[in-house]
Formats: structure tokens, C-alpha cells, sequence
């Protein structure tokens, strides 16, 4: 007995595929369109690339998250070009020299959050509904002017809403028993959200007691480790970018060994 799905739902599948491929170069093409923030925006655009790599221990507002992954972006830039810039000072001075070149580096993870949150809204509205739905979803996120005017700031916003998504997949009940460090990465993912989706604090516990509510008295002590892990990730998370948070002493030492990191990286 042949038990290979029927011709029709391959040419769905297939189409659902191909349709997606499409919106994702779309959402590419849009949010390269126009290049970098340019020079003319500075320094309010740019204000997290010094902060990253260490020229002012502030951290600017409403860009926490995002001075943290340029951050890690750079000191692996500083590791790779190490060779034609032999001091941090010397690297640091392309960025006096030539801010907009400079960020690039961050432009370019910005615009690549910007088209992976759109791959993330096909996946959950997938999962949710269908995936034609999905696909329709994809295409109205990848051609939204908000949307792509996150790409072209250099804000956390991007990066906090795709973490907001990726939080709401990973959190979402499936339909078989969720893993403890899915519940993990959900709340890690949600809390870094906070920074510009303080709503992220109502939906993730919300979504934690779903979980306690529908699992099988099996599986329950595994699920309640989950969800006080995941509860610890949310907190902290959240500490670390909430408005605020960034004026202690406690960020300003955070900040520092962010710097400290891409000087002995």
C-alpha cells in the first residue's frame, strides 16, 4: 500500500515553499533598499555602535539590546581585521573617521533581524492557523513601512521584535509535551523583548501557566522546572534591558567588559 502523500498536496507544499522564498527576498531587497543610516543621522542612529565598542560606557536609550549584539558582532569584526588594525585605538578611530562605514557591520545584522522576524511570522502563523496563512502574514510584515524602517535604525527595536517572536513560537504550546530549554529559550527570548514589548511580561506568563494547566500529571515535574527557568530567564533578561536598568553602576561594569571582550578578543 503506498502511503506517500497525493500529488496535489506536493504541488502545496511546493507552492507554499516557493511563495515564501519569494517574500523573503522581497523583505531582503526592501529593507537593503536606501543603504545605511547616513551620516546626516548622527549621532542619535549611531549611538550604539560607540557604545559597543567601548567609547562611552552609556548606553543609549531604548538600545540596550541592540549595543549588546553589536557588541558581539564587533569584537568578532576586531578579531578578523586584528591584523590591519594593531591597537583597539587604531580600530576605534575607523569609526571617528568614517561613522557610516563603520556601522555598516551593524546595519547589516539589523536588516538581516528585519528579514529573519518575517521568516519567524510564516512559522508562527503556520504553526497557529495554515501555512497559506502563514505565507499571507510573511508578505503583509515584509512589505509593512514600519517594519522596514526598523532595518534602517540602528535601535533595538528590530532585534526585540524578533525575539518577541521567536519567544512566542518556542512558548506557544506544540502539540506534543514542550522541552525544558525550549521553555528556557522562550522566556531567555521574551525578557530581551521587554526593552521596547514591556507586553512581553504579561504574554509569557500567561503562555508558562498555559503550560502547567494542559500537561499530563507525567510529565509535570519536568514542566514546572521548565517554567521556573524560564521564569529566572524572563527576569533577567529583562533586567538587563529595562528603561532604567542601563544608569546603574552595576550596566556601567557590564559595558565595560563588553569593551574589555573585544580588546582581548
Amino acid at each position: 500500500m503506498n502511503s506517500s502523500p497525493p500529488a496535489s498536496a506536493i504541488w502545496r507544499q511546493r507552492a507554499v515553499l516557493g511563495s515564501l522564498a519569494v517574500v523573503i527576498v522581497v523583505a531582503a531587497v526592501l529593507r537593503l533598499c536606501g543603504g545605511p543610516p547616513g551620516e546626516e543621522q548622527f549621532p542619535n542612529v549611531m549611538s550604539p555602535v560607540a557604545s559597543a565598542i567601548g567609547l562611552t560606557r552609556e548606553l543609549p536609550s531604548q538600545a540596550a539590546l541592540a549595543t549588546y549584539l553589536y557588541s558581539l558582532a564587533y569584537a568578532l569584526d576586531y578579531q578578523i581585521t586584528a591584523s590591519s588594525s594593531p591597537s583597539p585605538i587604531a580600530w576605534c578611530a575607523r569609526f571617528l573617521q568614517d561613522p557610516v562605514a563603520f556601522s555598516s557591520i551593524a546595519w547589516i545584522l539589523a536588516v538581516e533581524a528585519g528579514v529573519l522576524s518575517v521568516y519567524l511570522t510564516y512559522v508562527l502563523l503556520a504553526r497557529l492557523v495554515d501555512p497559506r496563512v502563514g505565507v499571507a502574514a510573511a508578505l503583509l510584515f515584509a512589505l509593512h513601512p514600519t517594519a522596514i524602517a526598523l532595518s534602517h535604525s540602528l535601535g533595538s527595536a528590530v532585534f526585540c521584535l524578533l525575539f518577541f517572536l521567536l519567544g512566542l513560537i518556542l512558548l506557544i504550546p506544540p502539540r506534543r509535551p514542550i522541552r525544558t530549554l525550549e521553555l528556557l529559550a522562550g522566556g531567555l527570548a521574551m525578557g530581551f523583548a521587554t526593552e521596547t514589548f514591556p507586553v512581553a511580561l504579561l504574554v509569557a506568563p500567561v503562555l508558562m501557566a498555559w503550560h502547567l494547566r494542559r500537561v499530563s500529571s507525567r510529565h509535570r515535574p519536568r514542566t514546572v522546572l521548565g517554567v521556573i527557568l524560564a521564569a529566572c530567564a524572563l527576569g533577567l533578561a529583562a533586567l538587563t534591558v529595562m528603561a532604567g536598568w542601563h544608569a546603574t553602576e552595576v550596566n556601567r561594569l557590564l559595558v565595560t567588559a563588553l569593551y574589555g571582550a573585544i580588546v582581548l578578543a
